[in-house]
């Protein structure tokens, strides 16, 4: 309990007075231009581009309208969309959100959530979470998901 007290006590700290673009967000190397990752990092990190499922937001080897895991399928949902695939370095800093009580991270995906927003979901009445049990919330001590949902409205 008190290391997790620590720890939480550490990130409040990191987050109001050091900026997530002073060293790089993965293995912590000094970083300039405002960047979140260094040069290095970066190369580990794969955003997902057109070539994806238009219904489920999947990296797929081409564009396409549904694929394997949707078609066929009568999901809840019209439209996803990621912004990164979940490998390399982005695998670390979500991890590192959800399970370390990091919650500044969140921080780094706002803008491109934004502007993913902006290029897709205009039509959009309101942003949500997607919701976690009890037990889980009060084992992690917060939802990241609504954490990214709230910054994510406040800037839209």
């Amino acid at each position: 309990m008190i290391t997790k007290v620590k720890d939480y006590i550490v990130s409040k700290i990191k987050e109001n007075y050091f900026p997530l673009n002073y060293t790089c967000n993965v293995c912590e190397k000094e970083v300039f231009n405002k960047e979140y990752f260094c040069k290095d990092c970066k190369k580990e990190i794969y955003k997902i581009d057109e070539n994806r499922c238009n219904h489920c937001g999947r990296k797929t080897p081409y564009k396409v309208e549904y694929c394997d895991s949707c078609i066929d399928k009568n999901l809840a949902f019209y439209e996803a969309r990621s912004l990164y695939e979940y490998k390399g370095k982005i695998q670390t800093v979500i991890k590192r959100l959800k399970y370390s009580e990091k919650t500044y991270l969140a921080d780094i995906f706002i803008n491109d959530l934004a502007n993913l927003y902006y290029s897709r979901f205009m039509n959009c009445d309101v942003v949500i979470s997607v919701p976690m049990t009890k037990r889980a919330i009060k084992e992690r001590g917060y939802n990241q998901s609504q954490i990214i949902a709230k910054k994510l409205a406040k800037v839209l």
